[in-house]
């Protein structure tokens, strides 16, 4: 009984494990007191691991190797997920199907280091370089493009489906650009500039030439009608000298004196 106040003041002090419910491929729970998420964030869809293994970004359990084992290498797991609906951002679900949808699945790199991108459902690498090997991203908690082949392993017998994410980096459109790179559609902003101004110099020459025609032959027919014109305001009369009839010799004729005027009609 004495030990019993011992215990109770240490409590507070002593580690408090709570179970973690995680999901199968095939949707069935699996409640583990040593079972941990691996995602940093709190909440957040996240692969599930062993307490003690290492969580891998690419959603792989990481078993360090048996340091009292000589030859023993640290082993590769998908595990379960935090949600039962697997989501691809999250969530890393290969080598799921088949017998392999109810449990854990061991996995092996085909380059021998965390971070390969192909891998083969089991205990060896035979599967790469082949159709059947499976392709995970470096990262399975931030959308990209990436193909994910999901494989299952059944005895001697594997088989292989594709399938792919979407990615949220947005693709760029004609309309995010006044031009295309490598090409060119309809006139640059000079070219337009310069049968603009070419259209307006021509418009302008046209016009002049023809008040010019219209101008000049106004003039010629004003010019031709003012030729057959009088002008009577400028037309002074002359008043021309006295002409003397010449009755003979160049003398002037002078009627007698005391004779009277007489006049006779012609017979």
């Amino acid at each position: 009984m004495k030990s019993l106040p011992i215990l109770l003041s240490l409590a507070p002090f002593l580690p408090i494990t709570s179970a973690v419910t995680c999901y199968r491929p095939n949707g069935v729970s699996s409640t583990h007191d040593d079972s941990k998420t691996c995602h940093s964030i709190n909440g957040a869809v996240s692969m599930c691991c062993n307490e003690n293994d290492e969580c891998l970004q690419n959603g792989i359990c990481k078993v360090a190797a048996d340091a009292g084992v000589e030859g023993s290498n640290a082993t590769y797991w998908r595990d379960t997920c935090s949600v039962s609906n697997w989501p691809e951002v999250g969530c890393l679900k290969v080598c799921a199907s088949g017998d392999l949808a109810g449990d854990n699945s061991r996995i092996t790199p085909c380059d021998g280091t965390d971070t390969s991108e192909k891998w083969c459902c089991g205990t060896t690498t035979d599967c790469c370089g082949t159709d059947e090997e499976v392709h995970v991203p470096q990262n399975i908690y931030t959308k990209s493009t990436t193909s994910i082949s999901t494989s299952t392993t059944s005895g001697s017998t594997s088989s292989s489906t594709t399938t792919t994410t979407s990615s949220s980096t947005p693709t760029p459109t004609a309309d995010d650009s006044d031009s295309e790179p490598g090409g060119s559609s309809g006139l640059s902003g000079g070219a337009k500039a310069g049968v603009g101004v070419g259209v307006a110099v021509g418009a302008i020459a046209i016009i002049a030439g023809a008040l010019y025609f219209m101008l000049s032959r106004r003039r010629s027919t004003a010019a031709a009608a003012g030729g057959t014109e009088i002008n009577y305001a400028h037309a002074r009369l002359v008043e021309a000298p006295p002409l003397e009839l010449d009755m003979g010799q160049g003398r002037p004729y002078e009627k007698p004196a005391g004779i009277q005027d007489s006049r006779h009609e012609l017979p």
